[in-house]
């Protein structure tokens, strides 16, 4: 099964003064929120030894991948590599794995031979990203490490735009197949006009939402995702904690973060609230779903996004929630724009009426 790789070793600086016991605390401090981070974001872990782990992620998640090291809080301080290549799996878990490859050695040797703060690729992932990555060309050969090729990952701007995928037809839309996806999320750390493309998406994403009145949100809601900005939804999700509903208020303080361009801290948040609703709640799992497909929206993912606004659908309908039916039926509307389909715009926004 082909994978991808991430091996990351922490390499703080030398301080006569900390002991290896203290470094290992604070090791210890570091890695489960890594664990967790490459969790939320599809991965599993693989591998881990003294102060360095490996995750891997599915073939198509090669951004999840990226994002995971490029925004990570010990970033400066990780040395990392990224490779792909068939694994052997001995025991296959959604959170860990235990494996054998090639490609574990191949992602260990790239971390190697990165400096602190790097991430090193394998030309081999490279070539097959077609053109997705930003790179700064190939790493030159450095004494006492690894001889191996690595071509340095460039962490300003670490994913390069893509052409828009074709639009799916009417038929396609309605009858909720989605066709092959190819957009990107973008990282928290992307060049300024990618964070001002995720702004406009995301005042795209929720304009209907917003104009949707009490009918779908209460008054407060409406009042925010009309005004989608970064403060009033953080104000507001503070009020909703007072109350003593956290679910809701981490959903609107995820929001806050897409409003503010920061999309991948978002997304994580979002999974998370989605994989913690309650299963016997299908009015939850309605809003986490619709939350996670505006997130994706904004991410410039728009076919995920259409999965999970029909997710969100059909959990409403389950739990003949009309608000959260509603709802939803108006995302797909506006997210229907997004493929230039009027016809399925206007068939959707007829059922949020």
């Amino acid at each position: 099964m082909t994978r991808i790789l991430v091996h990351a070793e922490w390499r703080p600086e030398i301080d006569p003064d900390t002991s290896l016991e203290e470094r290992d605390e604070q090791w210890a401090e570091m890695v489960l929120p890594l664990f967790e981070r490459a969790i939320a974001l599809g991965g599993r872990l693989i591998g881990w030894a003294g102060w360095s782990m490996t995750v891997d992620f599915a073939w198509d998640g090669l951004y999840d991948a990226i994002d995971f090291l490029v925004d990570a809080p010990p970033a400066p301080e990780l040395a990392a590599g990224i490779c792909h290549g068939e694994l052997r799996i001995f025991y296959d878990g959604s959170r860990v794995a235990f494996t054998l490859g090639p490609p574990l050695r191949v992602a260990a040797a790239l971390a190697e031979l990165a400096r602190p703060g790097e991430v090193l690729l394998s030309p081999e992932i490279v070539d097959e990203s077609r053109g997705r990555l930003g790179t700064l060309g190939e790493v030159a050969k450095r004494p006492g490490r690894p001889e191996i090729r690595a071509i340095m990952l460039d962490l300003e701007n670490p994913l390069k735009e893509t052409q828009a995928p074709a639009p799916p037809s009417t038929k396609e839309m309605m009858r909720l197949v989605p066709a092959e996806r190819k957009s990107h999320p973008p990282s928290s750390r992307a060049p300024e006009s990618e964070r001002v493309r995720q702004v406009d998406r995301f005042e795209s994403a929720t304009a209907a939402l917003g104009d949707a009145a009490p009918a779908v949100f209460p008054e407060e809601v409406s009042r925010a995702l009309r005004k989608r900005d970064a403060e009033s939804l953080q104000a507001l999700a503070k009020t909703v904690r007072l109350n003593s509903t956290p679910q809701a208020a981490e959903r609107l303080d995820a929001m806050a973060q897409l409003a503010d361009g920061k999309s991948g801290e978002a997304l994580r948040r979002l999974r998370r609230s989605k994989e913690n609703a309650p299963a016997d709640d299908p009015s939850a799992r309605c809003r986490s779903a619709l939350a996670l497909a505006v997130a994706l929206a904004t991410a410039g993912r728009p076919y995920e996004a259409a999965l999970e606004g029909l997710d969100g659908l059909a959990r409403a309908r389950e739990g003949k929630d009309e608000r959260g039916e509603r709802a939803c039926a108006r995302f797909l509307s506006q997210l229907s724009l997004t493929f230039r389909d009027r016809d399925a715009s206007d068939a959707w926004a007829h059922l949020g009426e």
